[in-house]
């Protein structure tokens, strides 16, 4: 019996130092493939320099909605925006970046995303895209699963495809909706009408 106390006290002694060696092993991979700030800032500015080249580069924007940090860019000098609109798709979440000038979707790119090679080529390409190309104040168009075909093959992938787009069209609007107040309150102070 003694014997046995000895080695179960051995054998939990053991599992525990080799618990503690990978908690420490699995904190310094952590740590060597994290992405610090700069780094996902510096993946994100490259990324808008291949959608739009801004020769004076991109300002953020700061919103008032928590959810989309980091998230909402223009290029400094220019009517062109660049919000980053997240979606579920079929493996995570799908980051999609919509370019707007004035009331237009102009264009969209894939972010990072970790769908299924093969099939979300089926949604994440021009083809697909252009159907979003619109006014966003379009009375006709809304941003509605039944306004938008799924891509074949790819429903998931679709599904996030609309719902980052819907993510980056819901704060674009805000932005817009609350600069235009913001003009027009400060034009009526200016000439002194209420």
């Amino acid at each position: 019996m003694i014997n046995n106390n000895k080695e179960m006290s051995r054998s939990i002694i053991v599992l525990s130092v080799i618990a503690l060696i990978s908690g420490l092993l699995l904190s310094m991979v952590f740590q060597l493939t994290k992405i610090t700030e700069d780094e996902e800032m510096a993946r994100i500015t490259k990324n808008l320099n291949i959608i739009h080249f801004a020769e004076n580069g991109y300002e953020k924007i700061e919103t008032n909605d928590n959810n989309n940090e980091n998230n909402f860019f223009k290029a400094v000098g220019e009517d062109y925006f660049i919000v980053i609109g997240t979606g579920q798709g079929y493996g995570g979440t799908l980051e999609m970046y919509v370019s707007f000038c004035g009331n237009e979707i102009i264009n969209l790119k894939a972010g990072t995303n970790s769908d299924t090679p093969g099939m979300r080529e089926n949604a994440l390409n021009n083809e697909y895209y252009s159907t979003f190309y619109v006014d966003i104040y379009n009375a006709v168009f809304e941003f509605s699963d039944e306004g938008f075909d799924s891509a074949v093959g790819a429903t998931f992938t679709s599904n996030g495809v609309l719902a980052a787009v819907k993510d980056a069209v819901t704060l674009y609007k805000s932005y817009i909706e609350s600069n235009n107040l913001a003009m027009i309150l400060n034009a009526d102070s200016v000439t002194g009408d209420r």
